[in-house]
């Protein structure tokens, strides 16, 4: 597009009033459309924002106070102190007499003096509500429907054209139309442009009279530059750019301008401190920040300044141009920074600027500041000096409250020594990561920069030396055992110590415990208490903590995998070493079961032998058998919904029955009459040794509700077993000293399960009811089965489980009776 003037084509109509309007734009007031500035630059507040409350000022705690004589009240030590201290000390003697006569008041922090927080002008482009636009009574004004904003390819300029003439040529604002308000939805912002259309931005010097603006001379005003544009077609839709800027400092790269608030133009700091600030040389703020007192040209100030407006308090403005603002002066708030010292002094000399931007005390004893940046801690005087090659009592950087003192080492370049394991007049000290000496006592401590070790203080801080013996080490709230060498440093990373060749020490010192890994390989070592230490590499079947492990017995290396152990093959997790447990696998193209050692089993599995429960893996489907029947080596047996064998299914099948009693494994098994189905089983004492129960097969027959028994004793529910022995032989009840229900010997029905009685069939009460009412002229066979290790493998239906009451009991918990 050709940006050339086209004064041929653009049709300008002329008004006959136009020398009365120019008049009315000199002598009208400036319309504010908006009432703040959309900027992205630096903006101050409105009028009167950032003036002092003479008040506030005259409230300032202010305390004349000689600098103290920090040489008179340090802590020293004729041992520790060398010449370069005393030197240091001599040097500091001087600096304070001279600066009694300098140094000004100490100033308190005060919340009076608090810089006001402004609110933040809108930044965004977007158009706000408060969008500024000067404009006087012919100001033109052009609606957001009718704003075409054109751009030049080549060079980015803008221009703003007219309502398209029918002609078909475009026309755009120029100079001659002076100032033109755009009326956003949101608000309104005025533009200028030069003689050919284009936008213009920065500082532009307008001339007196020009249409649109206030001025009644040729004057400055300022319209943002290189602002981000957002195009909708070829429209500029929302831009800061070219938008005329109101209560607005810039910096030039040398000096501050401002931009008044009422119309715009540019006024001089002379002027705004006399309109603002009462004449008085005062900050101004900045976005965020603060500039102190520019010069009246509004060449900013740097280093340590007074504002006599504030008590004459000292601040420091930055010397270097601060990357954010483009200029330097910026207020220093809530930091250090380095300022001369006194004259003749070579120690460096640092002062602390509060919240509030002016200099404070901010320790009134010896103290240990970070300066530059926090990486490094040294030791302050009262006076801000520096200390060097010296050992000095100081407050830490941490006590804001307590002000408690630790001794601190400072070396040749004024930095306190850290994080080190520090040897001083024959004693080992800890110098932590804040630089002073830590205050261990009567306890194990890790020191970092002695490789994490452990090392016990006592009392005045020092090591407390432990040597060649093992010592359990208490730290953040853990116990572990270590083993400390001649030169009292405890062990790390070693295998086969001498004569505690069985022993393992990991990298971090702590003697092995439990599955430990060395060499691609892992072992078991036997775990300690906090009152013996063990460590000892285990061998053979190892329990912890509900899992099972296996070490071969030789090389002590724990398995892994698929292992045989005792004829049978076992599954351990690769990883962690612990059997597999509880998981259905296939070995060899046959699914089987994991048991709680990693067994593979298949067919009858026991999950609890404690409770009697039993489960039946059928390798065939690949899957515990559950909610149905199942016969297995000719005995029919029936399993629940969860794959338990049930032990009792006398509630189903009514008889008649036949009893089947085991001596050796102590239990009654009853069955249907054809010896087919398993229905019930009954821990049960038979004769002892001396009376044993006589074998063979016969039949029962109801005896009596008290039976008298040798004793005399007395047994409930009692069964005759028909043709045994000598005619005396019965199934009943633990035997009563009386036939009373509460006449039970506690340490008799707790032997139920192995032989105990005569030579009758011991069994709680309630089987012995069962019995008595549901078997009577049943057959009966005694007989001796291979002893079994697992009671729920004993019988068909396995040895229910015990049941047993303390001495004190004298009933049987079973008896109906009770």
């Amino acid at each position: 597009m050709d940006w050339e003037n086209n004064e041929g084509g653009r049709k300008v109509k002329k008004r006959v009033l136009a020398f009365m309007l120019s008049v009315c734009i000199c002598a009208c007031t400036v319309l504010e459309v908006g009432a703040a500035v959309i900027t992205d630059g630096q903006t101050v507040q409105e009028e009167d924002s950032v003036q002092t409350d003479s008040t506030d000022e005259g409230s300032q705690s202010e305390q004349e106070q000689e600098p103290a004589d920090t040489s008179s009240d340090e802590t020293e030590d004729d041992e520790t102190v060398d010449t370069d201290e005393e030197e240091q000390e001599d040097e500091e003697e001087a600096v304070q007499e001279t600066e009694e006569t300098q140094e000004t008041q100490e100033i308190q922090e005060d919340p009076s003096n608090e810089l006001v927080a402004e609110e933040e002008p809108i930044s965004t482009l977007e158009p706000q509500a408060a969008v500024y636009a000067a404009k006087a009574a012919d100001s033109i004004v052009v609606q957001e429907k009718d704003a075409v904003w054109e751009q030049d390819a080549a060079s980015g300029l803008y221009k703003l054209r007219r309502v398209q003439p029918q002609d078909g040529q475009p026309e755009y604002y120029v100079q001659e139309d002076g100032l033109v308000t755009v009326a956003y939805a949101q608000g309104a912002a005025g533009y200028y442009f030069d003689e050919n259309g284009v936008l213009q931005t920065g500082e532009v010097e307008v001339p007196a009279g020009t249409r649109g603006f206030s001025n009644t001379k040729d004057t400055s005003y300022y319209f943002m530059p290189n602002d981000s544009v957002d195009y909708v077609g070829g429209a500029m839709k929302t831009s800061n750019l070219g938008r005329l800027q109101k209560n607005f400092w810039y910096y030039t790269g040398s000096a501050w301008r401002f931009f008044c608030a009422g119309d715009g133009s540019f006024m001089s700091v002379t002027e705004y401190w006399n309109r603002y600030t009462d004449g008085k040389q005062d900050w101004i703020k900045v976005k965020d920040k603060y500039f102190i007192f520019p010069n009246a040209n509004g060449v900013p100030r740097t280093g340590v300044q007074i504002i006599p407006g504030h008590n004459n308090q000292r601040y420091y403005m930055e010397k270097e141009s601060d990357p954010v603002y483009g200029a330097p002066g910026k207020m220093v708030q809530g930091e250090w920074r380095q300022v001369p010292g006194a004259e003749g002094t070579v120690a460096p000399r640092w002062w602390y600027f509060g919240p509030y931007g002016y200099w404070v005390k901010k320790y009134d004893k010896q103290r240990i500041p970070q300066l530059d940046g926090g990486k490094y801690y040294y030791v302050l005087s009262e006076t801000g000096y520096l200390f060097k090659n010296t050992m000095k009592e100081a407050i830490s950087a941490k006590s804001t409250v307590s002000k408690k003192k630790y001794w601190y080492f400072v070396d040749s370049n004024y930095r306190v020594v850290q994080n080190k394991l520090y040897t001083y007049k024959g004693k080992r000290y800890y110098i932590n990561e804040y630089g002073h000496r830590a205050e261990y006592t009567s306890g194990w401590h890790m020191v970092k920069p002695a490789g994490n070790r452990f090392y016990k203080f006592g009392a005045g801080s020092a090591v407390v030396e432990v040597k060649n013996q093992f010592a359990i080490v208490t730290y953040n709230g853990k116990k572990a055992w270590y083993y400390f060498n001649a030169n009292g440093n405890h062990y790390k990373n070693l295998w086969n110590v001498g004569s505690i060749s069985h022993y393992y020490f990991l990298p971090s010192g702590v003697l092995a415990s439990g599955v430990t890994e060395y060499n691609g390989n892992k072992y078991f070592f036997k775990k300690s208490s906090t009152k013996k230490v063990e460590g000892a590499r285990l061998t053979g079947w190892i329990g912890s903590a509900g899992h099972y492990y296996y070490a071969n017995p030789k090389t002590a290396i724990l398995a892994k995998g698929w292992t045989a152990i005792d004829g049978a093959w076992h599954y351990f997790d690769p990883n962690t070493c612990a059997a597999v447990s509880n998981k259905v696998v296939t070995r060899n193209g046959v699914k089987g079961w994991l048991d709680s050692k990693g067994k593979f089993c298949t067919g009858w599995i026991v999950t609890s032998n404690a409770n009697n429960q039993v489960k039946y893996f059928d390798s065939a489907s690949g899957s515990f058998v559950k909610s149905k029947w199942k016969t297995i080596n000719g005995l029919k047996y029936y399993f629940d919904a969860n794959g338990y064998r049930r032990n009792d299914v006398s509630n189903v099948i009514k008889g008649p029955y036949a009893l089947q009693v085991d001596r050796k494994n102590g239990v009654i098994t009853i069955y249907t009459s054809d010896w087919k189905t398993p229905v019930k089983s009954v821990r049960t004492s038979v004769g002892a040794a001396s009376t044993p129960t006589p074998l063979g097969n016969y039949h029962i027959y109801r005896a009596g509700r008290w039976q008298l028994l040798m004793g005399p004793s007395y047994g409930q529910y009692a069964s005759h077993v028909s043709g045994a022995g000598q005619g005396g032989i019965f199934i009943h009840s633990v035997a009563c000293t009386a036939p009373s229900s509460y006449a039970l010997p506690a340490n008799e029905f707790n032997k139920l399960g192995n032989p105990a009685s005569h030579g009758c069939i011991r069994t709680n009460v309630a089987d012995a009811l069962w019995i008595y009412n549901n078997c009577n002229g049943a057959a009966i066979s005694i007989v001796d089965k291979a002893v079994v290790a697992n009671d729920a493998l004993k019988g068909p239906l396995g040895k229910p489980k015990k049941i047993t009451i303390p001495n004190s009991q004298k009933y049987d918990p079973t008896d109906p009776a009770v």
